[in-house]
């Protein structure tokens, strides 16, 4: 025969929510506490932040690193640009470019850089979007939606560019 066993401690979150519903608080008092800093303080505060922080990427970081990698050579660099707005970040990484290298052989990988400061063809992408929109309108590259009236809309990472005013 079994026997049911209440626990004297709550030992799942169901039940601790069960026995908060339960109880009756005075929400405005207990919304306030939690802007006393004598509870949680401005480190708990600063340590919980630090943990659930959006990870991105610094666009002059990644400028920096593509240019500690081209070096003067403008032509490559104008070149990666471009192979990660036309290809997309994958294709871009394993096409040849015109020095016979490809992007990943020279340590740009497509992306998987998340929480690190490296580079990758995603991160190339987002960074130099609006340069890769201004070369695409100057040599005239094929629209993906052929009556919009915005060129940047071929490239993936769109998204970056700032419209500043109507075209």
């Amino acid at each position: 025969m079994s026997k049911k066993r209440t626990p004297q401690t709550p030992t799942s979150q169901k039940q601790i929510i069960e026995e908060v519903k339960h109880q009756e608080v005075d929400l405005g008092a207990w919304y306030k506490s939690i802007f006393d800093l004598k509870t949680i303080t401005k480190s708990d505060l600063k340590d919980i932040y630090e943990i659930i922080k959006y990870k991105g990427f610094n666009r002059e970081q990644t400028l920096k690193l593509m240019r500690e990698l081209v070096g003067d050579d403008q032509k490559l660099f104008s070149e990666i640009v471009l192979v990660c707005a036309v290809r997309g970040p994958q294709q871009a990484a394993i096409t040849p470019l015109s020095n016979g290298s490809r992007l990943v052989d020279m340590g740009i990988p497509a992306s998987g850089v998340k929480g690190t400061d490296a580079i990758s063809c995603s991160r190339i992408g987002a960074a130099t979007a609006d340069l890769a929109a201004y070369m695409m309108k100057q040599i005239n590259v094929d629209k993906r939606i052929p009556d919009h009236p915005l060129p940047m809309v071929t490239i993936s990472t769109s998204r970056f560019l700032k419209i500043t005013r109507a075209i």
